[in-house]
């Protein structure tokens, strides 16, 4: 992927608090692909300064080039520190985020998706920096508590919890609804086998009464005979009825 800042809307340093003297003790970066082009960052914004700042916008347009396509959504952690999530939007913009410590991956692809919802809310190349920006700040301030050992400020975190999130494994979901509808076709299909095993235990079932029914009928039908046999001996003395 090329890297043409001239078509790249950044957001200042300042727009995140800790930034403009250029001392963090977290990164974070994002970026946006134009509409159905990957190869062509039309935002971009980090908390990194100087060539630190150039590093980041190299690593974004690395990894928007590689991006995992039909997923709607991907993260991955790396050795549990940073992680790198990737988001496709409706409009065919792809969002990118890197952030270290890591709040955890679930949590980067909820900062992709309400970036994507500031960048929709504005959609004014120009504008799009500030819709961006109160988004930005509260990530990185999420960050530095992450950092600092303070797991309350997680959202959803207990104040009792005070330890770091554990990362989730790389996940993937689909683009399209071709995944759900596989998905939704996987769960019908384990309900058809779950129902044709029950219905073959109820078949065995009802074969195996079937059968102790039938052997009982033959036992009592062949006593019978026997009887019959026996009585009709005992009046023809014999076989003489059937030779007379």
């Amino acid at each position: 992927m090329e890297e043409h800042r001239a078509g790249i809307q950044e957001a200042s340093g300042g727009d995140v608090p800790g930034a403009e003297d250029a001392v963090d003790d977290v990164f974070f970066c994002v970026a946006a692909t134009s509409r159905g082009n990957r190869s062509n960052i039309s935002y971009f914004h980090t908390n990194a300064a100087g060539e630190d700042a150039d590093s980041a916008l190299a690593l974004a347009a690395l990894c928007l080039d590689h991006a995992p396509e039909h997923h709607r959504w991907h993260h991955h952690t790396v050795a549990g520190a940073r992680t790198f999530a990737f988001l496709s939007a409706g409009d065919g913009r792809t969002y990118f985020a890197a952030a270290d410590p890591t709040p955890g991956a679930a949590e980067v692809v909820r900062f992709l998706e309400r970036v994507r919802d500031a960048c929709d809310a504005a959609p004014r190349k120009r504008l799009r920096g500030e819709a961006v920006a109160p988004v930005a700040r509260r990530f990185a301030q999420l960050l530095r508590a992450v950092a600092a050992g303070d797991a309350a400020a997680l959202p959803g975190a207990s104040p009792r919890e005070r330890v770091p999130p554990t990362p989730l494994p790389p996940v993937c979901a689909a683009e399209d609804a071709g995944s759900e509808k596989d998905e939704e076709e996987h769960q019908q299909g384990g309900a058809r086998r779950r129902a044709v095993q029950q219905g073959q235990e109820s078949a065995r079932s009802g074969w195996r009464s079937w059968s102790r029914h039938a052997v009982v009928v033959i036992g009592v039908d062949v006593v019978a005979c026997l009887l019959l046999f026996a009585v009709w001996m005992g009046v023809c003395k014999g076989f003489r009825c059937l030779t007379q």
